[in-house]
């Protein structure tokens, strides 16, 4: 196993049985009735550290980010049934347990006790498998596309669909896990495999600005479409990701470590996953944030009340709406750190130590053509006239997938995923008699880290709304749990009717995770 050497790493000798190891690919659970999940490849060891086993865990040689892609890829060229969503730069983290530090990748809540939060940097992919029964049912648009030795680990998480190759027929918003007309049209007529490839846009240093030290997110999106237009981009984007990277003293990263310490520096990076082709790209990317309204503010004993996740993302959704020439890529629940809350400073690129209070915004990352325009309609803005959309207008929702309790592993919670979608196909294949019947569309997902006091239903409810921490790993927070949360366009007729974030029916007592 890739990670085989992780969890033993400080208290066994290694030196005598050691070989270097291949970066691991975690695919279980995808089988024949399996359409829209997600595998994560997880970094290995490449070598031993210079004075043998046992080792401090930053001595150690682990594969790079480029490594993880590579692998990502040959399990493509391996896998030719299945086609990539969006990619994601996710955490593993590492427990203590009785054999020393483990490494958790199928664990979701760890238990935050002032002792070494350590965690790994791996890929997770999103995939889907290509049905082709109903050709006018669910769509997945493939296009939107603390205490001492604390380190943490990069994963990359890819998620997928399975792809048919047989002739697709009628319809033209591809199949029930389908999405882009283009792709669609790719599948049923070759086999052959996606190429994932990624750039890293990194901020340049401002010596000039002693407050931020770097320059500001819009000049690297610029730099990133001048890259683009001079012709670095080969193939179709899928997924921009906005990333914190751990600096060192002199605020210098290293965007292909797997391997990090805990930061007490961060420095954002823009990473653009794309599908290579032959073409250039011609599209631009671009970045929307939005940001919690402040209510009521705070003092010096109150903290302050800001707007809940489901209000950003309602403003979201009329943005997109009034937009409908933008291609939309994925989104992300960012952590900013907040220093005056009446104004909230999105655009930096760097900060300094990870305690202190974070405020989460709701970041749209999308690509456009070159002469199109941006409108941004005032937040209060909420137009219900049908000729205010364009047929390709977007009207933003998501589901959210939480763990049921302590024990509930990453395995359980894809089961759940699974199933959440396989129902929602069914439902669309019953209605499907009715011509006038709105079809949701899937659009992309993300891994949500969530921070709480207590491991309760109600805690959980309430911190996955709530925009706000303070000292956020200092003692008001006793747990992190990982979360799942998938986006879909339910139309301008779901529009009234689109859920909240949080907003699913209650799970029975022996579900294995939570749909909210």
């Amino acid at each position: 196993m890739a990670f085989g050497y992780i969890g033993h790493i400080l208290w066994r000798d290694r030196n005598q049985s050691f070989h270097p190891e291949d970066p691991l690919v975690v695919d279980n659970g995808l089988g024949a009735d399996v359409k829209f999940t997600f595998i994560d490849v997880i970094p290995g060891v490449l070598k031993k550290p210079p004075a043998g086993f046992p080792a401090k865990r930053e001595s150690i040689a682990y594969h790079s980010f480029s490594a993880l892609v590579a692998a990502c890829n040959e399990w493509l060229a391996k896998n030719t049934d299945w086609e990539v969503i969006n990619c994601e730069t996710i955490l593993l983290f590492f427990k203590f347990e009785d054999n020393g530090w483990q490494l958790a990748p199928q664990d979701t809540c760890f238990h935050l006790d002032g002792d070494a939060h350590s965690s790994l940097m791996a890929l997770s992919i999103m995939i889907k498998r290509m049905d082709v029964l109903n050709t006018n049912s669910l769509c997945l648009n493939k296009n939107t596309f603390a205490k001492r030795d604390k380190t943490r680990v990069i994963v990359t998480q890819l998620w997928i669909k399975r792809r048919d190759i047989d002739v697709i027929n009628g319809g033209t918003n591809g199949n029930e896990l389908g999405g882009n007309e283009a792709n669609v049209a790719n599948s049923s007529s070759e086999t052959t495999h996606q190429t994932i490839c990624y750039a890293d846009f990194k901020p340049e240093k401002d010596d000039d600005d002693d407050t931020t030290r770097f320059e500001k997110l819009e000049t690297v999106i610029d730099r990133a479409n001048k890259s683009i237009r001079e012709g670095n981009v080969k193939g179709t984007p899928i997924t921009i990701e906005t990333l914190y990277f751990p600096a060192n003293s002199d605020w210098e990263i290293d965007p292909e470590a797997t391997l990090h310490v805990f930061p007490g520096k961060c420095v954002s990076i823009i990473r653009l996953f794309y599908i290579s082709g032959a073409d250039n790209c011609t599209e631009q990317i671009g970045i929307r944030d939005f940001t919690p309204k402040l209510l009521t503010g705070g003092g010096l004993f109150k903290k302050p009340s800001f707007e809940n996740l489901s209000g950003t993302m309602s403003r979201a959704s009329d943005w997109l709406a009034n937009n409908g020439s933008l291609e939309f890529k994925n989104a992300q629940c960012l952590e900013i750190k907040v220093k005056n809350y009446k104004h909230i400073e999105t655009n930096s690129m760097s900060h300094s130590s990870d305690r202190g209070d974070y405020l989460r915004i709701f970041r749209v990352a999308y690509t456009k053509r070159p002469t199109d325009s941006v409108q941004d309609t005032p937040d209060s803005l909420r137009p219900d006239d049908s000729n205010t959309f364009s047929p390709r207008s977007i009207f933003l929702s998501s589901v959210i997938f939480t763990p049921a309790d302590r024990e509930t592993s990453l395995t359980q919670i894809k089961r759940k995923l699974h199933d959440w979608v396989d129902k929602a196909i069914k439902d669309i294949r019953f209605e499907g008699a009715n011509p006038g019947s709105q079809k949701p569309r899937l659009l992309s997902a993300e891994t949500v880290e969530i921070f709480c006091r207590q491991f309760s239903e109600e805690d959980i409810k309430g911190e996955t709304e709530n925009t706000f921490q303070y000292n956020r790993i200092g003692t008001i927070n006793c747990f992190l749990f990982m979360a799942f949360r998938v986006y879909f366009d339910v139309g301008q007729v779901g529009r009234t009717f689109r859920s909240r974030s949080v907003a699913s029916t209650a799970s029975r007592k022996t579900d294995s995770c939570k749909v909210l």
